[in-house]
């Protein structure tokens, strides 16, 4: 078993000076696993290091290096890299096994797929397979950065077993395969320990007080990685090139059992599973069995060392993104382990008692090597059991009465070709369609069948295959809570008590890209290939190109359909190519164009040479189509000469960044930008904006902000009147709401009595009346204030009249993450409203809100002399994966400031 390297149990303090001493004078790391008879050959982390281990944090260099040092000198390690950090570190993955088992890892990838297909192998040939496989554990370590116990747990983990010559640990590697991922988010870690290191002691013992500038991190903090994105939120959507390359290694392995290692608050035990409620329902009943195996385990261990911890009451199994969620979905048994932070070296809890690094490491310790074990001692279990999920995902997947679901290019052909990559990264199977087809099909969100011609390119996926509850999670218009959870929720709610709601309710890919999709009740006989996981661009085939003869052409087109063609414009202006945009729909050459339409003309483009050709290689790599005309001539909709095409210029974009905004948001916002549509623009702290010449800019992003109600506009009003557009999202709209009828003349919804009707009725709940309709007399009562939505899904209404809605665009879907309700304005143009009839696509509103939200704004422009103003309800670069309010926004970054004017 595994000992702290400080006392277990302290006394109430004495003084902290000597808890601190006690906390440092630690036994060597060797005393950490009872039983353990290292190998003197492998170097011990506290020789390596060249002081004790886990008296601080190690850093990412060292974790690194320590990782190669073991794969150097043991032949039980072996090490993996899945790819690197936006930073460039390496994202290494530890390979620990008997050395006699590495023949056969070679072959584990072919071995697993025979074992999860019951659609191809017979029960009999997939349990022969099963049996003759080892288990694989993963401990993935500290995907948030300044979660940092997990990393060096998991690195004395990877010492104990590269070194350990005991009867125990020799099982373990002969009946079992251990990952390791030392450090999931080295670029996070390395933001924490820099603010760690440069706040913390270096001279004298560690601060403990919990007001220790140590403990409290610089903005944007250690959580996230360098885009700012929660990396554990994002295993469903792979935005984020650490977590791509994570599910890619994961694929590889196909892992029985995952640990992700976290932190939580500092007043907090130790938590580890059975998960709380709810628990996502694509997930086989009978394999919620192993988190009680385990967590049984963990508990024996625990209780051993006298360590607190807690199971169940927090931390579901709902959201398909988290580390523990979507290897459950695969098919593992997933798991979160939560350990009280310390965020630095030392930290007093309440009661006085001092909680040490080193002690949250030994937790993690504790509960990771229990994990292998356990999961080495039932290492024919989870082989069978894995049998087993997969058997019944068969058998769900025989009485599911959609056989397919279908995404047609037809509209928004990138997004859904993007969409399909997505899936196809996961180990879903998708396919692709070689020709065109006309099929019986269901609308994707239910209604009658109806004929629908597929155009060559579509996207099928069967559900019949071992993926299914992951398709099932991640394309279901809505996955449905437990109604017991959902009941308990409405109580806690009547009796004020604080939600249990843990991450969005609702999350269908198929409402957040925007794809046309639809269902199918038997598997489709139309020619198709497999779209392969490797496979970087599966639109490609989508461009309709010229011929190489049309390079003659007096001008080229490109149909504004999806978001390719926003991606390529910046490529486009790169090169010095004059752009224009057709602001109406217009047939020409017989094709009809869409609104938005980008159109390059040779006379204005006389400088380049070989610009057909040129135009040929950026459309193929963006996948969008491209059109040679001999001739402008329009047979209906405006000439290509008129004023309804407009030229484009390149937008000067700003983003305000720094403390004071929201850092996922302002994360989110700067990957849509920059590494989504490779557009450059600018970052300004918010604490700057008093000193910087606004005039070197034709558009100001302001992502959410902790504290709208403080931030100053007046600085901006100059700007704005002459000609400037300021773009706000989400919580950031409240600065511009509050501003009045000077800045814009929609108003938020405080109290919900201010929307019902003569009745006293919003819909059919009925509002209670009272003295708080009176100035000053006192707290709206609970039940008229406006409630948060835990992620739900709406439907949009757009205006296909104005530029911000270009292109093919005539609805939209959104996440509702927080109790704004905005009135729509009177002064200027409700771009997007939120869905009179039936607002609600998808996850849990509470009914008085979807009441109070019917129709009201959620995209707002309006007039300010000769600038705009820009309203988002909610952020949407949220999670990066809103593809429909990515065109919304990106119409008024970089098309904007070219068509305002045009515009009125």
């Amino acid at each position: 078993m595994i000992e702290p390297l400080r006392p277990r149990r302290l006394l109430p303090r004495i003084s902290g000076i000597l808890l601190l001493f006690l906390f440092l004078g630690a036994p060597a790391t060797a005393a950490w696993i009872d039983g353990a008879d290292p190998d003197p050959r492998i170097p011990d982390p506290d020789t390596f290091l060249g002081r004790p281990f886990a008296e601080r944090h190690t850093t990412v260099d060292e974790l690194f290096a320590y990782s190669r040092e073991l794969a150097a000198v043991s032949d039980r390690v072996e090490i993996e890299r899945m790819g690197t950090s936006v930073q460039g570190d390496p994202l290494l993955l530890l390979v620990i096994t008997d050395p006699s088992n590495r023949p056969g890892l070679a072959h584990r990838d072919s071995l697993m797929s025979i074992v999860r297909d019951p659609w191809s192998h017979p029960r009999a040939e997939r349990e022969r397979v099963a049996a003759a496989l080892l288990p694989a554990t993963w401990i993935a370590c500290s995907v948030h950065g300044d979660e940092a116990s997990g990393s060096d747990a998991g690195i004395y983990l990877a010492y104990h077993l590269a070194s350990d010559r005991s009867p125990a640990t020799r099982a373990v590697l002969r009946r079992s395969i251990v990952l390791i991922g030392p450090s999931h988010n080295p670029d996070g870690r390395r933001r924490f320990l820099q603010h760690v290191r440069s706040f913390g002691r270096q001279v004298l013992a560690a601060d403990p007080s919990p007001w220790a500038a140590e403990h409290w991190q610089s903005w944007p903090g250690g959580r996230t990685n360098h885009f700012l994105f929660d990396l554990n939120r994002d295993w469903a959507f792979l935005t984020q090139q650490e977590t791509r390359s994570h599910v890619a290694a994961y694929l590889r392995w196909r892992p029985q059992v995952f640990v992700d290692l976290h932190e939580m608050g500092r007043q907090s035990s130790y938590f580890f599973p059975p998960p709380a409620d709810p628990i996502n329902p694509n997930i086989p009943r009978e394999h919620l069995r192993w988190f009680d195996v385990f967590g049984q385990a963990n508990a024996e261990a625990f209780d051993a060392k006298g360590y607190d911890y807690f199971v169940r009451e927090d931390f579901d199994l709902f959201y398909p993104g988290y580390g523990d969620s979507w290897p459950t979905l695969q098919g593992a048994v997933g798991m979160t382990y939560e350990q009280a932070t310390t965020r630095g070296r030392a930290l007093e809890q309440r009661g006085g008692r001092i909680v040490g690094y080193a002690e949250a490491v030994a937790h993690h310790l504790t509960a990771a090597w229990t994990t292998v074990q356990t999961a080495a001692l039932h290492a024919d279990g989870l082989m069978s059991g894995t049998v087993d999920y997969f058997e019944e995902s068969r058998q769900r997947a025989s009485r599911d009465e959609r056989k397919e679901i279908v995404l047609s290019v037809a509209r928004h052909g990138a997004e859904a070709a993007r969409l399909a990559g997505v899936l196809a990264k996961q180990g879903i199977e998708v396919f692709r369609t070689t020709e065109d087809a006309r099929l019986p099909l269901r609308p994707y969100d239910g209604g009658r069948p109806r004929r629908v011609d597929l155009p060559a390119g579509s996207f099928r996926v069967p559900l019949e295959q071992p993926a299914y509850a992951l398709v099932r999670s991640l394309l279901d218009p809505h996955t449905e809570m437990d109604e017991q959870f959902l009941e308990q929720e409405r109580e806690r709610h009547r009796r004020g008590l604080n939600s249990r709601f843990y991450d969005v309710t609702a999350w269908s890919l198929v409402y957040s890209y925007g794809v046309e999709a639809w269902t199918a009740t038997r598997r489709l006989r139309v020619a198709s290939e497999r779209v392969l996981p490797t496979e970087a661009q599966p639109w490609k085939r989508l461009a309709r190109l010229p011929d190489p003869a049309e390079e003659e052409a007096r001008a080229w087109v490109i149909p504004y359909r999806d978001n390719a063609a926003l991606g390529l414009l910046p490529r486009l202006w790169s090169e010095d190519i004059v752009v224009e945009c057709s602001l109406s729909a217009l047939e020409i050459e017989g094709r009809t164009l869409p609104r938005g339409s980008l159109v390059i003309k040779r006379a204005s483009n006389a400088v380049h040479r070989g610009l057909g050709a040129r135009l040929r290689a950026l459309a193929s790599e963006s996948g969008v189509e491209l059109y040679a005309l001999q001739r402008t001539w329009t047979e209906s909709g405006p000439s290509l000469g008129s004023g309804r095409t407009v030229l484009l210029t390149p937008p000067r974009v700003a983003m305000l960044t720094g403390p004071g905004v929201s850092p996922s948001s302002a994360g989110g916002l700067s990957w849509l930008l920059e590494d989504r549509y490779r557009f450059a623009f600018t970052t300004v702290l918010l604490q700057t904006l008093d000193r910087i010449d606004l005039g070197d800019f034709d558009v100001l992003l302001v992502p959410e902000l902790r504290k709208p109600e403080e931030f100053d506009l007046a600085r901006l009003e100059p700007w704005v009147r002459d000609g400037g557009i300021l773009i706000v999202v989400g919580a950031a709209t409240q600065a511009v709401v509050a501003a009045g009828d000077d800045w814009t003349s929609v108003e938020r919804v405080e109290d919900l009595a201010d929307l019902v009707d003569d009745d006293g009725r919003l819909g059919e709940i009925p509002l209670p009346k009272g003295p708080a309709e009176e100035e000053g007399a006192g707290p709206l009562p609970p039940e008229r204030r406006p409630l948060r939505t835990p992620g739900a899904i709406v439907r949009l209404d757009l205006d296909p009249t104005h530029y911000l809605t270009l292109g093919e665009t005539e609805v939209a879907y959104a996440p509702l993450l927080s109790d704004r309700i905005l009135m729509p304005s009177v002064a200027g143009r409700n771009v997007a409203r939120i869905d009179p009839e039936n607002p609600r696509r998808a996850g849990f509103m509470w009914p008085v809100m979807e009441e109070a939200l019917r129709d009201k704004a959620f995209v707002v422009e309006e007039s300010h002399q000769r600038g705009r103003v820009i309203l988002f309800a909610e952020d949407p670069g949220f999670r990066g994966t809103w593809e429909g309010l990515h065109r919304l926004l990106l119409n008024g970054l970089l098309l904007g400031p070219s068509l305002v004017e045009v515009q009125g």
